[in-house]
């Protein structure tokens, strides 16, 4: 029986058996960690995208409530007043995205993932806003926002940042 040279004539030396398995080790921690940072922008944005249904139905049941009201939209949580047989639509006050339980319903107001601006009314032009969440939500890279008309986005962080600026500027000139 020959033995196998390790050395052809080239000058190639065939890797030892420790170092092919050394390799292909690295080569799948590799993939891995690929395929985990795929896998938790994936759910995160699954978690923005459900957040976003929410305030999407918070929205509808707003603009019902203002169809009763004069056109004008309430200006806490409480008064949509879903203590009786809509009691389970309060989850929707909850962001996917953070884990802490939910409250009693007289007090959604201080427990709530969304922040309603008050004093909003249907007549208000499309793109004002209705109510936003903290951006604490989704690890501070933004936050899904509700309109008057009932649409929803998503912003990034400095898009928000931007706007807060612009608000400020525009009250201390006025």
């Amino acid at each position: 029986m020959t033995e196998i040279n390790s050395t052809s004539k080239s000058g190639f030396h065939w890797p030892s058996p420790l170092r092919i398995w050394v390799i292909v080790a690295v080569i799948f921690a590799v993939c891995v960690i690929v395929a985990v940072f795929a896998y938790k922008a994936a759910w995160e944005k699954m978690l923005r995208l459900d957040c976003q249904s929410n305030l999407k139905q918070i929205g509808l049941l707003c603009r019902e409530y203002a169809a009763e009201h004069g056109g004008r939209f309430p200006s806490t949580w409480v008064e949509l007043n879903l203590v009786k047989d809509d009691a389970n639509l309060a989850r929707l006050f909850r962001c996917p995205s953070t884990h802490h339980e939910i409250g009693i319903w007289t007090q959604v107001d201080l427990w709530s993932d969304y922040r309603l601006l008050p004093g909003r009314t249907t007549n208000d032009p499309p793109e004002t806003i209705l109510a936003l969440e903290p951006l604490g939500n989704h690890e501070s890279a933004g936050a899904n926002v509700l309109f008057v008309d009932g649409g929803t986005q998503w912003w990034s962080q400095s898009h928000l940042l931007g706007l807060a600026k612009e608000l400020s500027t525009n009250n201390a000139t006025e």
